[in-house]
């Protein structure tokens, strides 16, 4: 993996608390905020990508808005997504009406 060094300013308070952290976590301040702030935006950019996929799905953005946000490829991920998730749909509403039947038959 390459990685790239990101020169931060944090407040002295803060810096107190990683370091009262990382020393409770046996490890070093750097580490530990690595690791915090790796966390984070993994958390962060999953829910962003979900709430746009949903505004997607939903027809409040449009397939070109989507495209110009995050390109082709995501847009074609998203696309198999929706089909596979439409195909789940159909099949589990084939298997209500299934069981549907075979209720009002016993």
């Amino acid at each position: 993996m390459e990685v790239t060094e990101l020169e931060i300013k944090v407040p002295k308070e803060i810096l107190r608390d990683i370091t009262i952290i990382s020393k409770l976590n046996d490890s070093t301040p750097d580490r530990w905020t690595t690791t915090a702030l790796t966390n984070l935006i993994h958390y962060e950019k999953d829910r962003l990508l979900s709430e746009v996929c949903n505004l997607y799905l939903k027809g409040i953005i449009t397939k070109d808005g989507l495209q110009s946000l995050l390109g082709d490829e995501f847009v074609k991920e998203v696309e198999d997504l929706k089909t596979i998730a439409k195909r789940s749909v159909k099949g589990g509403i084939r298997y209500a009406e299934k069981l549907k039947k075979q209720i009002h038959k016993r």
